[in-house]
């Protein structure tokens, strides 16, 4: 069956990488009925003045303005007008006809911008000439019309897709990775405090991961609602670092340094004031980018100051930190040089290097996280092992002494009921091992042991407490008659097996028994109780031989 599996995911494995690799090479050109066309150097303004669709586009004072595209002759192929707008309304003409609308609305929660959009306009036959009402949102170097094309709409959507489909795969598989890590500290926190650094490491690559994904033109094109992905963005890039700086905290040991409660209330504080001004259309999310960015940069300095005196007063060893630290500095420069990026070179792909940063980071700390799981799992069987060890008797199977006491308090714990004791002791021992050694002794008591489970392990416990004495514990419906059926049977099984003549010395076991009500409290009187009969049923049985 294990090699029918192997087989099965090894197969699939293959089957899925084949699928990747044709929707990489398979050209497509032959079924598209138009080639792209590319136009956005064919525009003008209403003077005849060029105007570049990728660039800025000039606004009156109402922040409006229009830009028109002439057909040399009348269009006349099925090619739609293809591209992307950032945070613009406007309005498409054809030759005069209003033939597109874009006007979402927004507000509240969502803020004053919609962010990205993804847009096919088919364009009727014989259009002479487009006009595009535009109005823009907000003043940034960014609004506007990218990636415009006169293309199928199928094909646009392709493309686009395809370009953008290495970082989709990367940032879908390191948001996997970060439920796997979350999901599996969440279990693992039940049994090991230290596993938050797991949660936390799952948290932060779940954020990491989502505000990368907002730049990735696949979820335009999946999600209908391009302002729900914009507020995720903002969203994740403000609560970063809160899981941050919990990792960092329970890493070093310095949960009550001020700075941690610092940088996780500013953060906090930056997040809820983000949404309540937004929601109350005073501000919008990007005007906290500054302080969002200032956050971020001044709490890589501070977790960097605590690291180093984490270090110096040996609250963690670089040794078995060099993962960590490895993978934190990596995914730090990186964020580091894309904030670098968007403030002096006003790059528009602001998440670039973060999610090389972040594979990195992914790939470095599960490494690390991964083995630190297996590690506590392995721990966990050796302890459950070691406690099973310690429960039970090596020589006969059954509960050993420390079984016995902690049985002892669980009855403690109980007030209400009645069990019974019975106390065994097996006679002739020191006979058996002076005259025919301790191996023999071994096999005598491993007998004695196997007599009394038989007897009285089906309705209720049974321990090894000494060397040749033994405790049973009945606690069933029917007590007394399981005592009485058990002592019969007890009886019996010791004559069968004296018969037999296994051992050179006959097997005699004395007993003893009392009955305790649980409400007493204290165990140990009634095994008392049952200690003396079980000696005066030893002293009977050696004046009977």
């Amino acid at each position: 069956m294990l090699r029918y599996q192997k087989f099965a995911v090894l197969f699939s494995g293959v089957a899925m990488l084949i699928v990747i690799l044709l929707i990489f090479a398979v050209r497509h050109d032959e079924w598209r009925q138009n080639a792209a066309l590319d136009i956005k150097d064919a525009w003008h303004y209403a003077d005849g003045s060029p105007v570049s669709i990728g660039g800025d586009i000039h606004y009156n004072e109402n922040r409006e303005g229009s830009v028109f595209y002439s057909f040399s002759s009348p269009h006349t192929d099925s090619r739609s007008l293809c591209f992307r707008s950032h945070n613009i309304f406007f309005d498409i003409l054809a030759d005069g006809v209003n033939i597109y609308s874009f006007h979402p609305k927004i507000g509240g929660l969502y803020g004053k911008c919609y962010g990205d959009s993804i847009h096919t306009v088919l364009v009727p036959a014989g259009t002479t000439e487009i006009r595009i009402d535009v109005v823009s949102l907000k003043d940034d170097r960014w609004d506007g019309f990218h990636e415009i094309a006169l293309q199928d709409s199928a094909g646009y959507i392709h493309e686009l897709a395809k370009a953008h489909l290495p970082a989709f795969c990367i940032c879908a598989a390191t948001f996997l990775i970060g439920i796997i890590l979350f999901t599996a500290g969440t279990v693992a926190l039940r049994t090991n405090k230290d596993m938050v650094e797991s949660m936390c490491l799952g948290v932060i690559t779940i954020l990491f991961t989502v505000w990368c994904h907002s730049q990735i033109r696949i979820l335009h094109i999946i999600s209908p609602d391009p302002l729900l992905i914009r507020v995720m963005d903002y969203a994740a890039m403000e609560l970063i670092p809160v899981p941050v700086w919990v990792y960092t905290a329970s890493l070093t040991k310095s949960q009550k340094n001020p700075l941690v409660h610092t940088g996780i209330a500013l953060t906090l504080l930056n997040f809820i004031l983000s949404i309540v001004l937004t929601c109350l259309n005073i501000a919008d999310y990007s005007n906290f980018l500054i302080f969002t960015h200032s956050i971020i940069f001044t709490s890589m300095i501070a977790i960097a100051y605590i690291f180093i005196g984490a270090v110096k007063k040996k609250h963690v060893v670089l040794k078995n930190t060099r993962y960590i630290i490895t993978a934190f500095l990596a995914v730090a420069v990186c964020a580091f040089l894309d904030i670098m990026r968007y403030y002096i070179f006003h790059s528009p792909s602001v998440t670039l290097m973060s999610r090389i940063g972040l594979f990195l980071f992914i790939m470095i700390l599960s490494v690390y996280e991964f083995r630190k799981l297996v590690n506590l799992r392995v721990s966990s069987r050796q302890a459950e092992l070691m406690k099973k060890l310690a429960m039970e008797d090596p020589l006969t199977g059954i509960g050993s002494r420390a079984a016995f006491s902690a049985f002892e308090n669980s009855l403690r714990e109980k007030k209400e009921g009645k069990c019974i004791f019975i106390h065994f002791d097996v006679n002739n021992l020191k006979k058996v091992n002076d005259n025919y050694g301790h191996a023999e002794g071994d096999r005598f008591i491993t007998a004695a042991a196997d007599i009394i489970n038989s007897c009285f392990g089906s309705s209720g416990r049974c321990f090894r407490v000494g060397g040749d004495e033994f405790f049973a514990v009945l606690d069933g419906k029917n007590q007394m008659s399981d005592y009485e059926n058990g002592i019969a049977k007890f009886t019996e099984e010791q004559k069968i097996y004296n018969e037999t003549g296994n051992s050179p010395v006959p097997l005699m076991i004395a007993y003893g028994m009392a009955e305790y009500d649980l409400s007493d409290g204290d165990p140990e009187k009634a095994e008392h109780i049952a200690d003396n009969r079980m000696y005066e049923k030893k002293r009977q049985m050696k004046s009977q031989n």
